[in-house]
């Protein structure tokens, strides 16, 4: 079994780089030249395993993904530009209509704004509790709750979320996702 410092080191192989990198070069470029339209074509449509747009998709940031993976032993990794891009696209992958977050009502001003207007008007509603208050969490959870959502430590007000009693408490939500593959 590989440590950590090895896993981060040496976890993960690339194909030999052009030039003889031993790590992955940034890729600083916004597409990548492909020997055909059909090739292109089929990367776009997720049929080839290739880069056509660093929007998409780009080696620097694969590399990244795969190794934040191996080292925290996760399925799957997204790397996004910021935290609010993390945020919005995790609960808009958990979430829709009909569906409800449970939070703080002491968030960071624009994560507030994206519960309180944004998912709202979407159609997700959000319950606010005290995130000191383990019954309170425990009330506010239902079948259609799709996400337990924290600040450990609330900016501004400094509330400190109790992570340990609302992960028990929030072992009990269980989720199937048919598109995830082990």
């Amino acid at each position: 079994m590989l440590g950590f410092t090895t896993k981060a080191l040496h976890g993960i192989r690339n194909k030999k780089d052009l030039h003889g990198s031993l790590r992955v070069p940034v890729y600083d470029t916004v597409t990548f030249e492909h020997e055909d339209s059909r090739s292109i074509q089929l990367t776009f449509e997720g049929k080839k395993p290739a880069h056509a747009y660093s929007r998409i998709s780009n080696p620097t940031v694969d590399f990244f993904e795969q190794t934040i993976r191996v080292l925290s032993g996760g399925m799957a990794v997204l790397a996004v530009s910021s935290g609010m891009a993390a945020i919005s696209n995790t609960i808009l992958a958990l979430g829709g209509a009909g569906k409800n977050v449970v939070t703080s009502k002491y968030l960071f001003g624009n994560t507030l704004s994206l519960f309180q207007k944004t998912l709202a008007s979407w159609g997700l509603s959000v319950r606010y509790v005290s995130m000191t208050d383990l019954s309170e969490i425990d009330r506010a959870i239902d079948e259609d709750t799709c996400a337990v959502f924290m600040e450990s430590i609330t900016n501004p007000q400094l509330e400190v979320a109790d992570c340990a009693g609302i992960s028990a408490i929030t072992k009990n939500m269980v989720y199937l996702w048919s598109w995830i593959t082990p």
